[in-house]
Order: C-alpha cells, then sequence, then structure tokens
C-alpha cells in the first residue's frame, strides 16, 4: 500500500506536461457518423490513408496505428498501402 502511495506522490508533486510533438486520432460513434460509414464494419481504408496523407503533409514522421488490419480488401488496400508506403 505504501508503494502504491509513494508513487502517486512523485506524481502529484511535479508539475503536469502536456506533450507537443505526438497527436492522438481516436475513432468513435461520431466519427463513423460523419464519414457516413456503418458502426458494425471496419473503417473504409480510404480513410485511413487520407489521414496518413494529412499528417504526413502536417509535417508527421510516423504514424501508428494501434489496430489490427487482419482481413485483406484489396479494393481498399489498393489505396491504404502506397500511403502507407510513402510515410
Amino acid at each position: 500500500m505504501l508503494d502504491g502511495l509513494s508513487f502517486d506522490l512523485l506524481f502529484r508533486t511535479r508539475f503536469a506536461r502536456q506533450p507537443t510533438e505526438v497527436v492522438m486520432v481516436s475513432l468513435d460513434a461520431e466519427t463513423f457518423e460523419d464519414l457516413k460509414q456503418p458502426k458494425r464494419a471496419p473503417l473504409d481504408r480510404k480513410f485511413h490513408a487520407q489521414l496518413i496523407e494529412r499528417l504526413a503533409a502536417a509535417g508527421a514522421r510516423a504514424v501508428v496505428f494501434d489496430m489490427v488490419f487482419d482481413d485483406a480488401l484489396a479494393a481498399q488496400d489498393a489505396v491504404f498501402a502506397p500511403a502507407l508506403k510513402k510515410m
């Protein structure tokens, strides 16, 4: 119990720092509505490709996806793969 408290005190006594070099993009129900995508299906990969292209144009040096693209979708991958290769 004291071990956990000692770690908490370390973080509470220092001032908060906001990262300026990292941007996190999340997908939620509103995202699917805005993009007119079905909520129970994977997001069309053309949107991932567009995101990569916009981030690259804004100066991003890396893009990380915390999701699994486990199904081969030839038409969608034809747009997504080149964007990945460029990045």
